[in-house]
């Protein structure tokens, strides 16, 4: 019984393992990557980053203790009983004991209970024959009974006294000790007339001890024997439950090995899909990097990142390829984003008023794209280029606000943003109500992104 309790909760511990790794595993991992492209919004969300990496450690963790604590049960279930309360309490720690919590904590933890119960071995106390032995291989010398007598006296009356010689002789087999019995006792009284009455009664005693003496041995013997038996019965027991199990359960056993492997296998795959290269979570902070790829087209769908705040959007984007002086770049797509203005085939305003400019025609249903006075914002689709003009002083203010308007609505790093191809200028690039001039001295010139190298210092 004991045997089937320990392989119960060996056979429970692995299947609750895999069925939690194929499970907590997965979602786990995608809750912590999701958390943690949440914590790459800003140094602020440090702590949703670290609770993200331990969600992610503790979802595959739990799991495979719980499965290295079955498979340790088998041979030492106490050791795998507190894998296995380890593994609950990971899984307790991170789900609770919600709806969720309970389908995982209360089963490992019911199974490391069972495995704990249940002993490695059905071992027993072992019998006392061993300290009967050892007190029947006793020799009963003059160490077990203190003797005193003229030890050099007594040498020589067994030398040359036949009668003490012949009783002394007789007292031999059963021991030294009665030997000395003996001659401490004749030698007290010092008279041959008592000897016939010590022989008798020493001898009587003698036999009496080395027959209790044998019994005593006969007693250990049984009982290693039997100890034995025993023993040898629990090894064959344990060897006919085994292979019943096998001839029961052995096709059943397979398959679920099969099954196991096989939920290992598609929970690595899964893995691999979500943290590919080309499948990360792109954050669109301000100045933040996005991830490149050239297989992402017009109908990725992405999560939303966030706006020029920081906090987080709601909702799914779209991206698109957008060229650069350097390499193809993947970034929010900025052209049907609901904000963009379509002026006409290949030229869009992201920020200004079409209405400043000659080619705004009526057919459009709004003219004003972003709502912002002191940039504008161009963009020619045949070119792939940004036509970029700061409109209100201070012009180095302007260009901060407008700099924070390309990272946010590219969803692009300042390294990316510094290989578009662009002009900022002071002019009003078309632009019939404002001034042409609104800084002469820099009048005409490409500014350039605050951080690119060769832009121009601007004050504040």
């Amino acid at each position: 019984m004991r045997f089937r309790v320990k392989v119960l909760a060996g056979i429970a511990g692995i299947l609750l393992g895999i069925f939690s790794l194929t499970y907590i595993g997965i979602y786990g991992s995608i809750i912590g990557a999701s958390a943690g492209w949440l914590g790459s919004l800003g140094p602020g969300n440090a702590t949703i980053s670290n609770w993200a990496q331990m969600v992610s450690i503790i979802s595959w963790l739990a799991p495979l203790l719980a499965i290295i604590g079955g498979i340790i049960t088998f041979s030492s279930p106490r050791l795998g009983g507190i894998i296995l309360g380890g593994s609950a309490f990971l899984l307790y720690y991170m789900l609770g004991l919600g709806a969720i919590g309970k389908l995982f904590v209360l089963p490992i933890g019911a199974t490391a209970v069972l495995a704990l119960i249940s002993p490695s071995s059905a071992s027993r106390p072992k019998s006392s024959y061993a300290a009967i032995k050892a007190s029947t291989n006793s020799d009963g010398g003059s160490n077990d009974t203190t003797v005193s007598f003229d030890r050099a006296k007594w040498n020589a009356l067994i030398q040359y006294d036949n009668d003490i010689a012949i009783v002394a002789a007789k007292l031999a087999p059963f021991g030294s000790k009665w030997v000395d019995e003996f001659a401490s006792s004749f030698m007290a009284l010092n008279d041959k007339t008592y000897l016939p009455q010590i022989e008798q009664k020493l001898l009587a005693a003698a036999k009496a001890d080395a027959e209790e003496k044998e019994q005593q041995r006969i007693k250990a013997a049984e009982e290693q024997r039997a100890f034995l038996e025993e023993k040898e019965r629990i090894t064959k027991d344990r060897k006919d439950n085994m292979q019943f199990w096998i001839d029961q359960h052995g096709g059943k056993s397979r398959i679920l090995l099969g099954c196991g492997l096989v939920a290992i296998l598609l929970a690595t795959i899964a893995i691999w899909h979500f943290a590919s290269p080309d499948k990360k979570v792109i954050s669109s902070n301000a100045f933040e990097p996005m991830q490149q790829s050239n297989h992402v087209n017009n109908s990725t769908t992405i999560p939303q990142g966030a706006s020029s705040t920081g906090k987080p959007m709601s909702g799914t984007m779209r991206t698109m390829k957008l060229g650069t002086m350097n390499n193809d770049i993947v970034v929010k797509d900025f052209i049907n984003n609901g904000v963009t203005i379509k002026l006409k085939p290949g030229s869009y305003i992201l920020v200004g008023n079409a209405a400043d400019l000659l080619n705004c025609s009526p057919n459009l249903k709004r003219c004003v794209a972003a709502p912002v006075d002191d940039f504008d914002v161009y963009y020619r689709s045949d070119q792939e280029s940004f036509d970029i003009g700061l409109n209100k002083e201070p012009i180095g203010k302007a260009r901060h606000h407008m700099e924070i308007f390309m990272s946010s609505t590219l969803g692009i790093s300042k390294q990316q943003m510094c290989s578009l191809r662009y002009s900022v200028m002071v002019t009003g690039l078309g632009c019939k109500t404002c001034s042409a001039s609104v800084n002469s001295q820099y009048e005409w010139k490409n500014l350039m992104f605050s951080f690119c190298p060769g832009a121009t210092e601007l004050p504040e």
